[in-house]
């Protein structure tokens, strides 16, 4: 009988060993969670923001046909009589993304160069009418039409 008696002492303490290590832990446990900090927090989840509009384009494109299927580097006016009025009809195509208004300037020295009013919206094209006004004085001269937006 003393064997069986030893074997339950043993086993007796040795639950009491577990049982006081597992209240020891829990305490740990415990006073752990009882030292922890919460700190409220708030977030706003949101859409980004939509990305920003292309950058303004203004390009545009002069053609000799209401077409588009001949590109023009340049305008041939020919010969023009003294204090005479021609007139050249181009089109032009605004190939950007904004519209546009679109101005006549040159730098002609033996009379005028005008163009008629015209405004584009993206994709648009029209008929532009170039007038040019020779001067009273005959002469041979090259010149410049600028056709731009305005």
């Amino acid at each position: 009988m003393k064997k069986l008696f030893d074997y339950a002492t043993r086993s007796k303490a040795a639950i009491i060993a577990t049982l006081a290590v597992l209240f020891v832990a829990s305490t740990v446990v415990l006073a752990a969670s009882l030292y922890a900090v919460s700190i409220p927090s708030h977030v706003n989840v949101v859409n980004p923001p939509p990305p920003p509009p292309p950058p303004a384009d203004y390009t545009i494109s002069v053609w000799a046909d209401e077409a588009l299927t001949t590109q023009l580097t340049d305008v041939e006016w020919g010969d023009v009589y003294t204090g005479s009025v021609t007139t050249k009809i181009v089109y032009v195509k605004n190939d950007g993304n904004q519209t546009v208004d679109i101005e006549v300037t040159s730098n002609c020295t033996s009379g005028t160069v005008t163009g008629s009013a015209l405004n584009l919206a993206p994709g648009a094209s029209g008929a532009l009418t170039l007038t040019l006004t020779a001067g009273a004085t005959p002469a041979d001269n090259s010149f410049s039409v600028n056709i731009g937006s305005a």
